[in-house]
């Protein structure tokens, strides 16, 4: 049964009166049926059409109220409870919950969106939902509500989204919403539940502060000590044996990753509290990619591996911060170079997708990712089973990295892989002239 069907099988159950009716119908429908057909099987039976008329009818009438206790009754008290049930949920629901119709128009408002938002039920029946939008939101809000007019599609239904909500008084807060679309007839609805979490952004700032001032503090001591190690590697402090020097080498190598962690978890914590400042520019992705590739070229030469520039010269600027960009590309190819065997090829590429997207890739032709493991791929300390046996170890952060970096672009990034025969990292961006 289709979406459609249930729905519509819904709102007839829904409608006691209306299926009574229906029934009875049928009934008066069915009698004068057999009425009709009966004298063409009975010999000697008349065919008067008045008295089939009044006989269905007279049977319709006695079945009627056996009809209205089998049916009308129960499913009212049915639909009273349901009814009943819904508005309790909705009212004890500690997240506002707040349904609109397809012109943006508030249909309801429960009790806790009136303490999220400071509106009450009547102020807010009728009102357009704009009211609990900031300015700067409204009019995304209006293309994204006629988009699903025209298309019937919605990037925001079914998703839980972060954002700002606009209290009574003026005040702004961020907000957790999660929409559904819903049809009553042929006219569409949409709920959204709101949370306020302005409290748990708080926290998260805290947290990211307090994460900022010890991998400073963890930083600091790390870079000496590693200075002092090579130091002692070079012979400054005196002579230094074959076997000391492995040893120095091996405590350079250590301290080389705890560095790269302690900046691992900085640069995370920055992100999930939302601290990251892009400074965005445009920039020449071509030359990007082509700065990467040189500087990987040694790496690649060790291994064998051949580095191939795929980006498109009719490529656009995009519009992003270019630092940041430069680290999604040094953790992906990293990645790459270190799970890609001697003589494999990898691949970085960029097309314009569509007036306003670029579509770019990371291809190797290394081991691959186990697909039962590719779900877990972004989550913070997660590796790959190849990430585990590697020899060169990670933090199991740089794909959380790279995957908060590519949304606060507004991007979205995936992976396809096949044990193997290697993996493609796939990131989609706005072009500069979707600006």
């Amino acid at each position: 049964m289709t979406t459609k069907q249930r729905s519509d099988a819904s709102a007839l159950l829904s409608s006691p009166r209306r299926l009574f009716f229906l029934v009875l119908a049928a009934v008066f429908l069915a009698e004068a049926a057999v009425m009709v057909v009966l004298p063409m099987v009975v010999a000697g039976a008349e065919h008067l059409p008045a008295a089939t008329i009044a006989d269905a009818l007279l049977l319709t009438l006695l079945v009627a109220p056996f009809l209205w206790w089998l049916i009308v009754r129960p499913l009212r008290s049915t639909a009273i409870r349901e009814q009943a049930r819904s508005v309790a949920i909705v009212s004890n629901a500690v997240d506002g919950i707040i349904t609109i119709n397809e012109h943006a128009l508030v249909e309801s408002f429960n009790p806790a969106a009136e303490q999220i938002f400071g509106y009450s039920e009547e102020e807010m029946l009728g009102q357009p939902l704009t009211a609990l939008i900031p300015e700067r939101y409204r009019e995304a809000h209006r293309r994204g509500l006629e988009r699903l007019r025209s298309t019937g599609e919605s990037d925001a239904a079914g998703q839980t989204l972060e954002g700002h909500g606009l209290k009574k008084d003026g005040r702004e807060f961020p907000l957790e919403l999660s929409i559904s679309t819903w049809k009553a007839g042929k006219e569409r609805f949409f709920t959204g539940i709101v949370r306020d979490i302005a409290e748990r952004k708080q926290a998260e700032e805290m947290q990211a502060d307090f994460a900022a001032m010890i991998a400073h503090d963890l930083r600091s001591p790390l870079t000496a000590t590693m200075s002092t190690a090579t130091m002692l590697e070079d012979g400054l402090f005196g002579t230094v044996t074959e076997e000391q020097k492995k040893w120095l080498v091996k405590v350079q190598s250590n301290i080389r990753n705890l560095v790269d962690l302690v900046n691992d978890f900085l640069d995370l914590s920055k992100l999930e509290a939302g601290h990251l400042a892009l400074a965005t520019e445009n920039v020449d992705f071509d030359a990007l990619v082509q700065n990467h590739l040189d500087y990987y070229l040694a790496l690649a030469n060790n291994k064998n591996i051949s580095l191939k520039n795929r980006v498109d010269p009719a490529l656009p600027q995009i519009r992003a911060d270019s630092r940041r960009l430069d680290q999604l590309l040094s953790n992906l190819m990293s990645n790459a170079i270190k799970f890609t065997g001697e003589g494999g090829t990898i691949e970085v590429g960029a097309v314009q997708q569509n007036w306003s997207e670029i579509r770019i890739w990371i291809k190797d032709t290394g081991i691959g990712i186990p697909p039962e493991e590719i779900p877990q791929l972004f989550q913070k300390y997660k590796q790959t089973t190849s990430g585990k046996t590697s020899e060169q170890k990670g933090t199991g952060l740089g794909l959380v990295i790279c995957k908060m970096i590519v949304e606060a672009h507004g991007g979205k990034i995936s992976v396809e892989s096949q044990p193997g025969k290697g993996s493609t990292f796939t990131i989609s961006l706005k072009s500069g002239n979707s600006q």
